[in-house]
């Protein structure tokens, strides 16, 4: 007589099957698996091969180990790194100042008035507000094909790769695509927690297209996966720059130049640290 918590028994008789065996197997500190039979010959298992598959568990629990701890190494790493840093990590790339040159649009981002909203409201609670923030803009990089490099306080760093696979307009493209996204999606955020008697949450946004290292750098015993070079000053210069300017989407000529008629020249400005003068940009979007 089948058990009527388990209908699914119902199936499996009505599809031929004449037994079935589960059996947990526990493995590593609390976790368990477990492996379930069927058979659909004439008097079901025996008690032999019943002792035969129990003798297979302690084989079975080191290979669901190591496939478990593979599975939450990678997730682990791609939720703490990124995607494709986490992959290039997990994949054995850990020596100092290893790395490879790379083109890509360079997205930066940078929370409004984080300083004074988190004396205002506390640590704690800014957490939460940091949370909901960083979701905007990391599920607008995401959703473009961008990669979310690092969070640095209230400040985002991501990359969208030039490769055979995108080209330096579509990279372009895609990095204003995701910030106008982020934007919206920050905005609408911000408008309910208006509402609800919160403080309103601003962003600024800034974007460049340059050569960089992509690889490690730091200390013998504690490595960090990132990009560097003059492209990633830059693009923090113009970061800092939509506060003053009261804008909050800027980017470089190098990303204006794939935009078309889409843009607005904010003027030429010098950046310490950069050898020429950079015409910066904000976007025209047609109401």
């Amino acid at each position: 007589e089948l058990d009527d918590a388990f209908p699914v028994l119902e199936e499996f008789q009505a599809s031929g099957h004449t037994d079935y065996a589960g059996f947990p197997i526990p493995y590593g500190g609390e976790g368990i698996a477990v492996l379930t039979l069927n058979t659909t010959r004439s008097g079901g298992f025996t008690e032999v091969e019943i002792a035969g598959f129990e003798r297979l568990f302690p084989v079975l629990k080191l290979l669901i180990r190591v496939t478990e701890t593979q599975r939450l190494a990678e997730t682990v790493l791609r939720t703490y790194l990124g995607r494709e840093t986490g992959s290039r990590v997990l994949a054995g790339e850990i020596l100092r100042g290893q790395g490879e040159e790379i083109e890509a649009a360079l997205w930066l981002c940078d929370l409004r008035d984080f300083t004074a909203m988190t004396a205002r409201i506390g640590s704690k609670p800014m957490i939460q507000v940091m949370n909901a923030y960083f979701d905007c803009m990391t599920e607008a990089v995401w959703e473009q094909g961008g990669e979310v490099l690092k969070f640095m306080g209230d400040a985002m760093l991501a990359v969208f790769r030039i490769d055979a696979d995108r080209s330096a307009a579509e990279a372009a493209q895609s990095g204003v695509e995701a910030a106008h996204d982020a934007l919206e999606r920050l905005e609408e955020l911000s408008a309910r927690r208006v509402a609800d008697g919160f403080l309103p949450l601003r962003a600024g946004i800034a974007l460049h297209i340059g050569t960089v290292v992509y690889g490690n750098i730091g200390a013998s015993s504690r490595l960090d996966f990132t990009v560097m070079g003059g492209a990633v000053n830059l693009v923090a210069r113009i970061q800092h720059l939509t506060g003053s300017a009261h804008e909050p989407l800027l980017f470089s000529d190098r990303i204006a130049e794939h935009l078309g008629a889409a843009t607005e020249s904010v003027g030429v400005h010098e950046f310490k640290g950069v050898s020429r003068p950079v015409e910066v940009f904000k976007s025209v979007r047609e109401p």
